[in-house]
């Protein structure tokens, strides 16, 4: 995503590089801590096991 909002910058697409660079650091910061903003804003817990098991 990164990439691609650096390419859109490049070529005066400066709407569509914002839009990509922020998604791409929303997946980064997604990756770095394990944690996902959206999930948390529509209630979301992936963080359980859903078996149960420890």
């Amino acid at each position: 995503m990164l990439a691609v909002a650096i390419a859109a910058y490049t070529g005066d697409e400066r709407e569509r590089a914002a839009i990509a660079g922020i998604a791409g650091l929303g997946l980064l910061q997604n990756a770095l801590t394990g944690f996902c903003g959206g999930n948390y804003l529509l209630g979301i817990d992936t963080t359980t096991d859903p078996c149960g098991a420890e």
